[in-house]
Order: structure tokens, then C-alpha cells, then sequence
């Protein structure tokens, strides 16, 4: 009848953790000036413009090249699908560089 079992311990929700910003939903980056994590906070309400430097390809193509556009992708999905920023992403790929010009 009402979704209870005689059977079983009744479950009652775990309570917030007041005070503590990833059980309060935010989204932390570690500051590199600080050293600390800090809450994000983006220049412009919701949206996020977001540039990274990507590989430098000087040889042949391996997995560490994939896991440099895996990891900033699943980053950009998490800020935009559950923290529901607007992301403008833009990674480079440098396709000159010395040590290529060397090798040629």
C-alpha cells in the first residue's frame, strides 16, 4: 500500500552540509595564486569564455593527444549540462614549432 516494507529500516534523507560548497552544488577550480580551491564565479553571469592550450604535434599521434581533448571536453560538459553555464571553448593545436622545423 504506501511504499513501506515492515521488513526494512526506515531511510530518511542524509541533511545538507551547510557550509560546504560542493554539497551546496557549486563548482570549485583550484586557484593557482592561491593554491586553494575557491569557488567559481564566471565574469559574466552565466557565461564562461574558456580557452586552452592544446598539444604541440610534432610526431606521430598517440593516446596523450586524445586525453587532452577528452578531459577539457568532459570539463566543459560538466559546466554545461549540470551547472548550466553558457561555455564559448576554444582549444589550440600549435602545428609549428621548433622542434618541428628541426626534424624537417
Amino acid at each position: 500500500g504506501d511504499g513501506t516494507n515492515p521488513n526494512r529500516h526506515p531511510w530518511h534523507p542524509p541533511a545538507a552540509l551547510t557550509g560546504d560548497p560542493i554539497a551546496e552544488g557549486k563548482l570549485l577550480m583550484r586557484n593557482t595564486l592561491t593554491g586553494r580551491k575557491e569557488p567559481f564565479v564566471p565574469a559574466s553571469k552565466r557565461a564562461v569564455r574558456w580557452y586552452t592550450c592544446g598539444p604541440t604535434v610534432y610526431d606521430s599521434a598517440h593516446v596523450g593527444h586524445a586525453r587532452t581533448y577528452l578531459s577539457f571536453d568532459i570539463m566543459r560538459r560538466i559546466m554545461t549540462d549540470y551547472f548550466h553555464y553558457n561555455v564559448l571553448y576554444q582549444i589550440n593545436t600549435t602545428d609549428i614549432d621548433d622542434k618541428i622545423i628541426l626534424r624537417a
